[in-house]
């Protein structure tokens, strides 16, 4: 898993191809996990797949065209002694990174998360939590 950023793009240059340049520039992959982007400006939630040095050549090149670059940490958290095992996560989760272990508990692989963030907004008992 890459470093996990959240990019904020100002509305005078959303008309610029900022991150295609970026990683043109830099030969850094950029997966994008979710967007909210409107004319007057917007965000990601993506993650840089490179190396350290990759990473801040490529957050430094979007921070010099005008783009807010904040590091996400762990994002989510799941409390399984509050999980009832309703399946309702398992069932949401498009990218398969909740699943069901062979004794029906409720296991989190965090680093297929994309952070759509149906698992929170879903959860009956609230045993999975948005730390962003």
């Amino acid at each position: 898993m890459g470093k996990r950023v959240l990019i904020t793009v100002p509305g005078n240059v959303t008309k610029d191809p900022i991150i295609a340049d970026t990683i043109l520039k830099t030969g850094v992959a950029f997966n994008i996990i979710s967007t909210e982007l409107t004319l007057g400006g917007g965000s990601i939630v993506g993650s840089i797949e490179a190396d350290e040095e990759k990473t801040g050549e490529f957050i430094r090149l979007l921070k010099r065209r005008g783009v807010a670059v904040k590091e996400l940490e762990s994002t989510i958290s799941f409390l399984p002694d509050k999980c009832v095992s309703c399946g309702l996560c398992v069932t949401l989760c498009k990218p398969e990174a909740i699943s069901f272990r062979k004794d029906w508990s409720v296991e989190f692989d965090f680093n297929k998360c994309i952070l759509c963030l149906e698992c929170v907004r879903n959860c009956p008992v609230k045993a999975v939590r948005y730390l962003g």
